[in-house]
């Protein structure tokens, strides 16, 4: 497996962790948000509540957000963590910028010299 690719799946798996540990306070927050708004006559006793709630709400959807971004594919930390544009071995990820033969001095994978 290829190391861009191995760095990518440790991504979903950190976003996926991170959603999953988030999207239940999202969720009762909604849930919260929701009842005071058709309850509205109690409106005195739920206002400290309520900004303890959305202080709540800040504080976990920027882990969420974080997790979904890199879930989706996290594009900028991955091209940044492990750049595309020089070359490398696909088998073990040994850069091959000085490589003089068609092998990889690290694993001894052929690979295609490049143009």
């Amino acid at each position: 497996m290829k190391y861009k690719t191995l760095f990518r799946l440790a991504l979903k798996v950190i976003g996926v962790y991170l959603v999953a540990t988030n999207i239940n306070v999202v969720i009762q927050i909604a849930f919260v948000l929701t009842e005071a708004f058709f309850n509205s006559q109690n409106t005195a006793v739920r206002i400290p509540q309520f900004h303890l709630q959305t202080m709540y709400l800040t504080t976990s959807i920027a882990p969420l957000l974080i997790g979904l971004y890199l879930f989706f594919g996290g594009e900028w930390i991955v091209n940044n963590a492990i750049p595309s544009n020089r070359p490398y071995c696909h088998e073990c990820g040994y850069e091959l910028t000085h490589a003089t033969s068609n092998t990889c001095p690290e694993c001894g994978t052929e690979f295609k010299p490049a143009e």
